[in-house]
């Protein structure tokens, strides 16, 4: 189903670093042109607490990842979490949305910076204060639009594709339109 990284793949990956991009205005500006420019969405705004990070080799920036507040209500969610609508409301800030995920152009290599993934509830509590990490509630989302991709690199690191959603993108804090283009549903707990 998935397929071994080449030998000269496998070399590449195992110099990949991540980095989380800080403050720095230069490499913020870099990473949201290129998203803007080669991303489908052709954005890199994002909604609530955000990070960014980089794979890269030798200084050379391979894939971006962005990770965001959660959507604020998915029915496949909450009932793969088990969770009433209380208990969403109260815990909706122990889910990390990976709202961007880009190999940049002319990178022929099985890219998924995994390290973001394992680091990222950590990096969510130490920096935005938000508990991501905490015993069975904690977990991670991402939506694949199923017309232009597979959601491989998701199914690869093992998370549960649970169905397509109503076809909603969210533009601000409570403010959602219709696009018309429903995506599958990821999950993963942070564990």
């Amino acid at each position: 189903m998935f397929r071994t990284p080449a030998p000269s793949e496998q070399a590449v990956l195992n110099r990949v670093e991540v980095m989380l991009l800080g403050d720095d205005e230069a490499a913020r500006a870099r990473y949201d042109g290129l998203m803007i420019a080669h991303h489908y969405l052709k954005s890199s705004r994002l909604v609530g607490e955000q990070l960014r990070y980089v794979a890269q080799v030798d200084g050379q920036w391979l894939a971006l990842v962005s990770w965001s507040a959660a959507a604020y209500h998915l029915k496949d969610r909450e009932d793969w979490l088990g969770w009433s609508d209380a208990q969403r409301r109260r815990r909706l800030a122990l889910v990390a949305n990976n709202s961007r995920f880009l190999i940049l152009p002319g990178v022929d290599c099985p890219i998924w910076p995994a390290g973001c993934s394992r680091s990222t509830a950590a990096r969510f509590e130490r920096r935005l204060g938000a508990r991501l990490w905490a015993s069975d509630f904690g977990s991670r989302e991402a939506f694949v639009d199923s017309q232009l991709f597979r959601g491989t690199c998701y199914k690869a690191q093992g998370w549960t594709l649970l169905g397509a959603t109503r076809g909603f993108g969210r533009q601000a804090q409570d403010y959602y339109t219709a696009h018309e283009r429903p995506k599958q549903l990821g999950c993963a707990p942070c564990k």
